[in-house]
C-alpha cells in the first residue's frame, strides 16, 4: 500500500478554455498543453514520486489558491488537475478517486502562499465506499 503524496502544481486552467474545435478534430489548446507539461514536471520532481504509484481506491484533498481575485468555479479546475495526475503516472486512472475534499481559497496577500494548486493523495481501504445505507439517516 502506498503512503500519502503531497505536491504543488501551477493553478489549473478552466475546462471552459481547454479544447479547441477544428473542422476535423478537437485539440488541446497550446496554453493548456504548456500548463499540463509544467504540472507533470512538478509532480515528477516532487520528493516521494518514485515510491508512490497508486493502484487502489484513492482519496484526494485539493487547495486552490488563485492568482487573481476574480471569481472562479473550482469544479472547472479539477478536470485539468486529475488529468495531470493521471498523465504523470502517479495513478492509473482518475476513476480511482472515491473521496475528495476541495478547498477554494481567495487570492493571498503578497508574501503569503503563492498562487498554485496544492494536493494530497492517499490510498483508501479496499472496502471504502462499497455500500451505502441511507436507512440510517
Amino acid at each position: 500500500m502506498a503512503g500519502k503524496f503531497n505536491a504543488k502544481i501551477p493553478f489549473p486552467p478552466t475546462v471552459n478554455h481547454t479544447y479547441i474545435r477544428t473542422k476535423k478534430k478537437v485539440i488541446k489548446c497550446k496554453k493548456t498543453k504548456a500548463w499540463a507539461d509544467a504540472a507533470e514536471l512538478m509532480i515528477f520532481t516532487t520528493p516521494g514520486y518514485r515510491k508512490n504509484r497508486f493502484t487502489g481506491r484513492l482519496g484526494i484533498a485539493v487547495w486552490l489558491v488563485p492568482p487573481t481575485a476574480h471569481k472562479y468555479d473550482f469544479d472547472n479546475r479539477l478536470k485539468a488537475l486529475l488529468d495531470a495526475i493521471q498523465s504523470s503516472g502517479l495513478i492509473t486512472d482518475d476513476s480511482q478517486f472515491y473521496e475528495a475534499q476541495i478547498h477554494k481559497l481567495d487570492k493571498q496577500p503578497a508574501g503569503r502562499t503563492a498562487a498554485a494548486c496544492y494536493f494530497t493523495i492517499w490510498e483508501l481501504a479496499p472496502d471504502h465506499g462499497v455500500s451505502l445505507n441511507l436507512d440510517r439517516a
